[in-house]
């Protein structure tokens, strides 16, 4: 198979040409591939034959060498192209501003034109038996235990979730797995080509987080899942998830601050644009929130027609046989999982599947809870069994044990500390311990909050960028187009003057990418191997994504 251009993306349609065609026949090629409606093939082509012609007999990624190579070519030109529709957090902001402001919402507006240039209309969008969910914590657990139980029940899942962790397929996953490299490779090219050849002449392709909502809305079609359960990306009125007319249900996890530049700087603001997911005739779950946030929740569902509002009760007042063991460590996990059993079961009852855990009773005015229902093998293996890393991980790496939390609120933090607290203790085999900080922490937060609700004392704190290395690659997952290198080290130092007003006795140092901070951890505490070395790395769902890069390239810690 001959890889002619980094533009040839149909690389089935491209095999079947070279074999029925000669090295030497450059022309016959070009033409029909013109006739294939490649893009820009004729101009690529020949710069290819320019660049290349000495090395023709030869050929560039056989077939017989390996297929995998071919689509992980055409797997690191998406990324690149991706890459390239990262839109700054300023321009999202000012967008969002726009559109408090209108009488229209042009960021859905815009997605469902981005949709009609793949011959989707939002009722299509209904077949997907949606699951929404939004909040400021928690949500893409709630999400993941989600998922997980309606599998655990037999039916196809689709899941959509944001950020990701380590790789951009994270994002889209059918039955629990992130789309293959060929999967992903496929579906984008097949979005992107078709979006740049049928949108108007005077608008862009969709942002990032916009394009990959698409992809994934035409994924789950295609693929025909029973089960789509979809996390919104920020807030929840304009983010461009909101495009499902009618979901089956949705849900809101903890609420907080967070992106208060987008979302507005009161609690009441926030949980207004996270009502936003709110549908009329659609049943709508939350768990215990503040006051403020609860009446706002409550106004909203009523606003917006919401068939029924509930409010989930603890998880140890479900009955059960035998005790949960949550896949997902850490207490506040306990409310997620419980919205996530409230969401399934009013799911599988709609989807009249003979579930017999009915919910007797909707929540009254006052705010009671709902009901619980007693607990099946389905319900119990589907939370213990969630994969959701990154959140609340411990992970060993020689002597160091690594502490993985992509917490970034002040609640997430809090909670993340009680975590290391109680679980570093556990896995201490001497009286003493090296306790170590990595830490980034973006998004123009409040820091100095944020770094306060970390009640550890650290006897090293390091703070680097989310970056791998040094070098921004535009074919990497995980680079960020968004900000500059010199807006990166800024931060890093505010952060690192931050801490050493509040922490003075710690060491302190700044590294420029997190290749550097781990061996800056690897050297500093190589001359103390007896003592046990244990690393909370937390801040940033970024920062942990890319360390778990580097400590687990292949994934080992990743649930079964």
């Amino acid at each position: 198979m001959y890889i002619v251009s980094n533009r040839f993306h149909s690389l089935y349609k491209l095999h079947k040409l070279c074999k029925t065609h000669s090295i030497s026949n450059f022309t016959s090629i070009m033409s029909s591939c013109v006739s294939l409606d490649f893009l820009n093939v004729k101009q690529d082509f020949k710069s290819w034959t320019r660049q290349h012609s000495h090395s023709v007999s030869e050929g560039v990624a056989t077939h017989s060498h390996n297929e995998n190579e071919c689509y992980d070519f055409s797997y690191k030109e998406a990324i690149k192209a991706l890459n390239g529709l990262q839109t700054n957090a300023e321009n999202i902001a000012n967008a969002i501003k726009r559109e408090k402001g209108s009488n229209s919402c042009h960021s859905l507006d815009k997605t469902v034109y981005f949709l009609s240039l793949l011959d989707i209309k939002p009722s299509d969008l209904n077949k997907l038996n949606v699951i929404h969910v939004s909040g400021t914590k928690g949500k893409g657990s709630t999400c993941a235990f989600a998922e997980s139980i309606l599998r655990r029940f037999g039916y196809k899942t689709g899941f959509c979730s944001s950020p990701h962790l380590v790789v951009v397929r994270d994002r889209i996953r059918i039955n629990g797995e992130p789309l293959t490299k060929k999967q992903f490779a496929h579906y984008f090219w097949s979005v992107y080509k078709a979006i740049e050849k049928r949108k108007d002449p005077s608008v862009g392709m969709p942002p990032y987080f916009n394009f990959l909502t698409v992809m994934a809305f035409e994924v789950f079609l295609k693929e025909k899942v029973d089960a789509t359960v979809l996390e919104v990306g920020i807030g929840g009125q304009y983010d461009c998830t909101n495009v499902v007319p009618k979901p089956i249900v949705t849900g809101v996890s903890s609420l907080g601050l967070d992106h208060c530049a987008l979302l507005g700087n009161t609690i009441e603001q926030i949980a207004w644009q996270k009502a936003g997911i709110f549908k009329p005739s659609v049943p709508a779950f939350t768990v215990e929130q503040c006051e403020p946030a609860m009446k706002v929740l409550k106004s909203r569902a009523q606003e917006l027609m919401s068939s029924s509002f509930h409010v989930c009760p603890l998880l140890s007042l479900y009955p059960h046989s035998v005790p949960i063991e949550l896949g997902i460590k850490g207490d506040v996990q306990k409310v997620n999982a419980s919205l996530a059993l409230q969401l399934t079961n009013l799911w599988l009852n709609k989807m009249n599947n003979n579930n017999k855990c009915q919910i007797s009773s909707l929540i009254t005015k006052d705010g009671t809870f709902s009901d619980v229902f007693p607990l099946n093998i389905n319900h119990i293996n589907g939370l213990s069994k969630t994969c959701w890393p990154g959140r609340c991980q411990i992970l060993r790496k020689n002597n160091l044990i690594y502490f993985l939390d992509g917490a970034h609120t002040y609640e997430s933090l809090s909670n993340c500390s009680k975590w290391f607290c109680s679980e570093s203790p556990k896995l201490l085999t001497s009286n003493r311990l090296v306790r170590v900080l990595l830490f980034n922490c973006t998004g123009n937060r409040p820091t100095e909050a944020l770094m306060r609700a970390l009640d550890v004392k650290f006897d090293i704190a390091i703070f680097c960028p989310n970056r791998v290395d040094n070098k921004k690659s535009d074919t990497s997952d995980n680079t960020n187009f968004m900000v500059t290198a010199q807006k990166e080290a800024d931060i890093c130092a505010n952060n690192a003057k931050i801490w050493s007003k509040l922490n003075d006795k710690a060491i302190i140092t700044k590294q420029s990418c997190i290749s550097d901070a781990i061996k800056y951890i690897n050297d500093k505490t190589q001359k103390e191997k007896a003592l046990p070395v244990h690393v909370l790395v937390t801040g940033s769902v970024h920062l942990v994504g890319s360390v778990l890069s580097l400590i687990d390239p292949d994934m080992n810690s990743l649930c079964n």
